[in-house]
């Protein structure tokens, strides 16, 4: 995906892409996160993911927004991602995404 994504996204000062069906609030931060690996620190900084999904329940913004997630479901994580890119949330056992890639 990522190798897809790059080469539309360079050279471009504000690139910009979409993700559908994020309801759960991940999926964009993937993306996220694979970039952020990838590309130079001037380059991300620009980057803008809009994420969409259709939902009926109303908390889409407030989930994706939050970016919070329990333990449980980033122990798939490559080894050093949960420590890169998350720190722990007041909640316990839970993680925010960290503000860089959200």
């Amino acid at each position: 995906m990522v190798e897809h994504l790059l080469p539309s996204l360079a050279g471009r000062s504000r690139p910009r892409t979409w993700n559908a069906g994020s309801v759960r609030g991940r999926e964009p931060y993937t993306p996220a996160i694979l970039l952020a690996e990838r590309m130079g620190h001037s380059a991300y900084y620009n980057l803008r993911i809009n994420a969409a999904d259709v939902e009926t329940t109303g908390q889409f913004p407030r989930i994706i927004e939050a970016g919070v997630y329990p333990r449980e479901e980033l122990e798939r994580l490559p080894l050093g991602i949960l420590e890169k890119y998350f720190e722990p949330n007041d909640k316990p056992e839970h993680f925010r995404v960290i503000d860089k890639i959200r």
